[in-house]
């Protein structure tokens, strides 16, 4: 292989890194452009001769998207770094496979085919979607997911850099410039439409409570009934003379077990009745079942009480983050029913898996509620990167998602993926805001 080539390839590794790196953490935009090199990498190099370029990009890719995973647990780090190198590894390898083989004008319909066909194999390991959902960083189109499948945005946008990719081989086939005319006119149309619609219906207004406390949960726990529990009630007083429907605290904002402790939870309720309000707030609850260490592990809960202070039940995580502390699996959906609409509870982990609010979709739900810790990532552009999940269930299912979080972002996206309200990371407050739903 000549230096020019290896230069050529080099370049083509590292620019893929970065360009999907830009696309998670800096700018979404680029992800219409940030398979272009990968696509270019498996067209010029087939199986045997761009292994070791594959490998360059995959581990750039992956230690570039990860390094955050750190922060918790170098352990996790390296299975998350594993977990992605493996994907991109793969999906580089194949299509320079596939190149090898096929290299006609439809060609650029592979590149789209395989990712989808990858990332649903990957789907069957249980780890989310992380890393792979394109159409996260793409919310505002997710309504196309309502005609052609939650696959259908990720493939496009994979179809749309294949194009690009493929007008660099070929200059000559204007045909590619006329399809990607065409696919920026449709998703441009998407994005105006998304940003023109008003949401019509029964007015609720909902009151997102952010604690911002920086403390470990370790530390949260010992003072839960103390100066946790006093500061989420004087924020939550403060917005009574709003009149507000529905209230909801963030996950763990009272990081203790309910079931033992029912004088916190008498506290809760006296709240809602007091204030006439809806109340949603994250606790947690024993199972009873001793872990490996002897130690009483624990479900990650949402409760709920109305207005005159009942009981609305309880949702345990179904996709518990198990970091340090094992936490249960919750034994199934809870939908919290109101004055004010059917609402589809989430916890954390919860929110990179589509099949949680799909599920909820299907049982009728009015609107989505996602409490989050967020405490232990400290990235501001990782947390960026999270919020923007519901932003997409949002759009693929239009419904309403009220995202409330510790340490930010918190906020309330409507049916069409777009943000009405937000906090800020890291900020104390109290966000209100008005939800409408469909009658």
């Amino acid at each position: 292989m000549s230096n020019r080539k290896v230069f050529i390839n080099l370049f083509l590794s590292f620019s893929a890194a970065f360009l999907i790196y830009s696309a998670i953490f800096l700018n979404p935009y680029f992800v219409w452009v940030a398979f272009v090199p990968l696509i270019l990498l498996s067209w010029y190099n087939f199986f045997k001769k761009g292994l070791l370029f594959f490998l360059l990009s995959s581990f750039l890719i992956s230690v570039s998207g990860v390094y955050w995973v750190a922060n918790f647990d170098k352990k996790y780090f390296y299975l998350a770094a594993f977990y992605i190198l493996s994907f991109f590894f793969f999906f580089s390898l194949l299509l320079g496979l596939i190149f090898s083989r096929v290299r006609n004008y439809y060609s650029f319909l592979v590149p789209a085919s395989l990712y989808i066909l990858l990332y649903w194999f990957y789907s069957f390991f249980g780890v989310g979607e992380y890393g792979f959902n394109l159409a996260v960083l793409q919310p505002r189109f997710g309504y196309i997911s309502q005609a052609i499948g939650g696959y259908g945005l990720i493939f496009l946008i994979l179809l749309f850099n294949s194009l690009l990719a493929f007008f660099i081989i070929n200059r000559r086939r204007y045909s590619y410039l006329v399809i990607i005319s065409i696919l920026s006119l449709a998703l441009w149309s998407g994005n105006y439409y998304a940003h023109h619609k008003i949401p019509q219906g029964q007015r609720v207004r909902v009151a997102l409570i952010q604690g911002d406390f920086p403390e470990a949960f370790a530390w949260r726990a010992e003072n839960a009934g103390g100066v946790v529990l006093d500061k989420y009630i004087e924020l939550t007083k403060k917005v009574a003379e709003e009149k507000v429907d529905l209230v909801i605290w963030p996950e763990y904002a009272i990081p203790t077990n309910l079931e033992i402790q029912p004088e916190i939870s008498n506290k809760i309720s006296n709240l809602a009745r007091e204030l006439r309000i809806n109340l949603i707030f994250g606790a947690t609850a024993n199972d009873g079942l001793p872990d490996d260490n002897g130690e009483t592990s624990y479900f990650n809960a949402a409760y709920g009480f109305d207005r005159q202070g009942n009981s609305l039940g309880r949702y345990d995580s179904l996709k518990p983050f198990n970091f340090k502390s094992r936490r249960s699996i919750g034994e199934g959906y809870w939908i919290f029913l109101t004055d004010v609409g059917k609402i589809g509870v989430m916890i954390c982990f919860d929110e990179f898996f589509d099949q949680i609010p799909r599920d909820y979709n299907k049982l009728g739900v009015d609107y989505f509620v996602a409490i989050s810790n967020n405490e232990p990532v400290k990235n501001y552009l990782v947390k960026r990167w999270l919020k923007r999940f519901s932003e997409l269930r949002a759009a693929t299912y239009q419904k309403y998602y009220i995202r409330t979080t510790n340490t930010g972002f918190s906020q309330v996206v409507n049916p069409y993926g777009i943000v009405v309200r937000t906090l800020p990371d890291n900020q104390l407050g109290v966000l209100v805001s008005d939800i409408y739903l469909k009658n």
